[in-house]
């Protein structure tokens, strides 16, 4: 199974639109063949397959609605949120990336607020991340 993860360390402003940064070294540090990183904020996904997508967000100031888009486009039931400041953001899905290569990107869909990710109570604390597992052969 290949996968890779990828987190965030340190406070980030993400404006409707935009998407999450990714700011420390992915896990493993040589990535599988099905899976590339384009800094701050692509995945790349190289050979077709069912995928499972987990990420995590951690915001301070607002609530924040998330999702993923592949090439652009929002993907299907892919749509988290948190309704209060002091919320955690979790989401999780399984997408069948046929059409190869694919960008994946953890975007901020809410179109009216930016939302800055906490930098955390501890030195070096994750405030986002990204888990990318391939299921399939």
């Amino acid at each position: 199974m290949s996968f890779a993860y990828f987190s965030n360390i340190g406070m980030q402003t993400i404006a409707p639109g935009a998407s999450v940064q990714f700011n420390q070294q992915p896990l493993p540090a040589v990535l599988p063949v099905d899976i590339a990183f384009v800094a701050p904020s692509q995945i790349v996904i190289t050979t077709p397959g069912i995928y499972e997508f987990s990420f995590y967000a951690l915001p301070w100031n607002s609530d924040i609605t998330l999702a993923l888009y592949i090439d652009g486009v929002e993907a299907p039931l892919t749509r988290y949120t948190t309704v209060t400041s002091a919320g955690v953001v979790y989401g999780q899905a399984l997408i069948n990336v046929a059409l190869v290569p694919a960008v994946i990107t953890l975007v901020n869909v809410d179109s009216s607020f930016s939302a800055t990710l906490a930098d955390g109570e501890r030195p070096n604390t994750v405030n986002a991340s990204l888990m990318v597992s391939k299921l399939t052969e």
